[in-house]
């Protein structure tokens, strides 16, 4: 098949991880995948590297293809207008109404709202997980396809840790500056934990630096009260030690259309601490394989981090059923379904 895939950018980012997944995936099967990008990277601009070119947008109007794959609602129409297909789809990971209204973006919410309550019935939706199929349903009467992440096991696996911290505890958590992401929520627990494990080492890894308009403990600044090592851009192959490396997994995020982090970690072994925040309902059963805390509660993410860090049996319960529960997530069987989608 002659398969096109159309994103926003090259930006590092979850969503486009995945992407990249499904393109050198279905590349591997025979089939010829492209990749179009409304922006191409300016100078110095952090973007994930592939071994397939991505080419501007307007570059895919001269070509046809068996199957279009759009992952920006922003390029829905455009692409509908301009690129010739015989099938279309729109891959939804997250619940992009919401983060319009989070984000302070009423009217970019209601164009969206508007937009998938009238969708167009010559575009298919795939989905990446339960929770968000059932956010189509309820809120536009779509019922998209599931198409469910992976994680790559050969990349996210326990490896030899990045840090040697002398066998003190760590904590990592992930930085992304979008304030639904929750890291201002994040270090206030961080700070709340330290109170009470002071030897507790920082781990924090993101595409930059923090900045500082960020929310922070009143005790607390960029120079931070306490150590932090830093991650930024860290080189893919890279991505397991720096898990490994760690005691715990924090993820504060509000909502999430699966989390991919949390389940890389759980891949490396390592227990995870996430909030309630929707898709990572995947993979993140409380008490289980994970533990699952409110979203936007402090509180409640310190609490479980100090339990998991001082209760030996628990912690070696979720790693041990983590390890298990990933074996569902095999891009393989995704890309089963992929194909099978597309060819239907």
């Amino acid at each position: 098949m002659k398969i096109a895939y159309l994103i926003e950018s090259c930006i590092i980012s979850g969503g486009n991880r995945v992407i990249f997944e499904h393109v050198h995936r279905l590349s591997e099967r025979g089939n010829q995948v492209e990749i179009f990008s409304e922006r191409l990277p300016i100078k110095n601009e952090p973007v994930l590297s592939y071994r397939i070119p991505i080419r501007h947008k307007n570059e895919a109007t001269s070509s046809e293809f068996d199957v279009l794959i759009i992952s920006e609602p922003g390029l829905i129409f455009w692409a509908l207008d301009n690129v010739k297909s015989k099938k279309c789809f729109f891959l939804a990971q997250h619940d992009i109404e919401w983060m319009a209204e989070v984000n302070g973006e009423r009217e970019l919410a209601e164009a969206r709202n508007i937009l998938f309550r009238s969708f167009p019935s010559t575009c298919l939706i795939l989905a990446v997980s339960s929770w968000l199929t059932d956010v189509f349903r309820i809120k536009y009467g779509i019922s998209p396809i599931l198409i469910p992440n992976g994680v790559n096991t050969e990349l996210f696996s326990e490896k030899e840790p990045l840090v040697r911290l002398h066998n003190k505890p760590s904590l990592l958590l992930m930085y992304d500056p979008q304030i639904w992401k929750g890291f201002g929520d994040g270090i206030v627990a961080v700070d709340m934990v330290k109170a009470e494990i002071p030897e507790l080492e920082i781990m924090i890894m993101g595409k930059s630096m923090p900045t500082y308009s960020m929310p922070l403990p009143e005790t607390s600044s960029w120079s931070f009260p306490w150590p932090v090592t830093f991650f930024s851009r860290p080189d893919q192959k890279n991505l397991s030690r720096i898990y490994s490396s760690a005691s715990v997994f924090l993820s504060s995020s509000w909502l999430e259309g699966f989390g991919l982090p949390g389940l890389e970690a759980m891949a490396c072994g390592v227990p995870v601490v996430t909030t309630d925040s929707g898709g990572v309902r995947e993979y993140a059963i409380h008490e289980e394989t994970a533990v699952v805390v409110p979203p936007r509660n402090p509180r409640a993410l310190a609490d479980a981090v100090v339990r998991i860090l001082n209760d030996k049996p628990l912690k070696q319960k979720l790693i041990k059923n983590g390890l298990e529960k990933i074996k569902e997530f095999d891009w393989g069987g995704t890309i089963d379904i992929l194909e099978k989608t597309f060819k239907e």
